[in-house]
């Protein structure tokens, strides 16, 4: 029986709504619901998730495990610039955005990264229940969240503005102007240029990611009609997604999870150290266990990395110590 209907008060009402309904329906002849079917359905839908979890669990162990390593990671960063931490230590020096009605930029900067840490979480769990088209849907706007991270991080202009942005109006105006296609690709090359270094491993992390999470957004034919049907693992053929598929699809959903969070973890403190000479202090306890955090999955990205390479089960190796 389905948790739900196990409930003796929701069982007692949806009992007497199908009672009322089937005596009172304007046709009686054609009102065919019981409490029974009501159970099967909902076992049915309760089945097909713990099936998809099963085997999402047998083919994506390590990299879900990883991604949640990822995931408290940039939860724990967001923490340690919390206003309310006793340990606190700033990113930004609290003038840094040049309005004085721009708010605190740590608080702008933690709030993207509570955002960043949540969607990955959502991305992650729809993904573990075969919910791979949802997930997608999630990433497009895990996307956008990390790309505004490096952007207001590195244009005091830019962050004031976005902040100032209270109306929906305001805040398209915004997107537009700072944070349509175009402009970010172009903003993000030359943060790049400036650091010396790519953000990413990917050159096509930003321009094709765009184009294929808002497909799923925006709701594409392509889109839809893809996403209806998943591949099962090991077999050549095509099934219906109805309440959620362990399917080959989610390969490279999960992988960009990880990689955003990679990006996150890995190369934004660098980007602060390298554009304002932030000081990562050795003697702050929240700072050391982020850096091992860090350290932790910059270890096991690289072991999954040589995994997508090789299909094997995964070997711990020490990260370089230069990175």
């Amino acid at each position: 029986m389905h948790n739900i209907l196990a409930d003796k008060t929701l069982r007692t009402y949806v009992r007497k709504c199908i009672l009322a309904l089937s005596q009172h329906h304007r046709d009686k002849r054609r009102f065919h619901l019981s409490l029974q079917q009501c159970d099967v359905l909902l076992s049915d839908l309760a089945a097909s998730q713990r099936d998809a979890n099963r085997i999402m669990q047998q083919h994506f162990a390590f990299d879900m495990f990883v991604c949640r390593i990822g995931v408290v990671a940039v939860g724990h960063l967001s923490l340690i610039i919390n206003s309310k931490n006793p340990q606190r230590l700033r990113l930004f020096p609290e003038d840094w955005c040049i309005d004085p009605q721009c708010p605190d930029p740590d608080i702008i900067v933690q709030s993207l990264l509570t955002q960043i840490a949540n969607h990955a979480l959502a991305a992650l769990r729809l993904s573990g229940d075969g919910l791979d088209n949802p997930a997608r849907v999630v990433c497009r706007a895990l996307h956008e969240l990390s790309w505004k991270l490096i952007i207001l991080s590195c244009d005091r202009k830019v962050m004031a503005e976005y902040a100032k942005a209270h109306t929906p109006e305001e805040a398209s105006k915004v997107w537009y102007k700072h944070f349509s296609k175009k402009t970010v690709l172009k903003r993000i090359k030359s943060i790049q240029n400036d650091l010396g270094f790519p953000i990413t491993g990917r050159d096509d992390f930003w321009s094709g990611a765009h184009e294929y999470y808002s497909q799923e957004v925006h709701s594409s034919m392509w889109s839809v009609s893809t996403g209806s049907f998943g591949r099962l693992f090991g077999r050549d053929e095509y099934v219906l997604t109805l309440y959620g598929l362990a399917s080959e699809s989610s390969r490279s959903t999960v992988a960009f999870v990880l990689e955003t969070l990679g990006f996150v973890v890995m190369f934004y403190p660098l980007m602060l150290v390298s554009l304002y000479g932030f000081s990562i202090p050795a003697e702050n306890e929240q700072w050391q266990l982020y850096w091992s955090l860090r350290e932790l999955c910059l270890d096991m990205w690289l072991s999954w990395k040589k995994q997508q390479e090789e299909r094997a089960p995964p070997q711990m190796s020490l990260a370089p110590e230069s990175c």
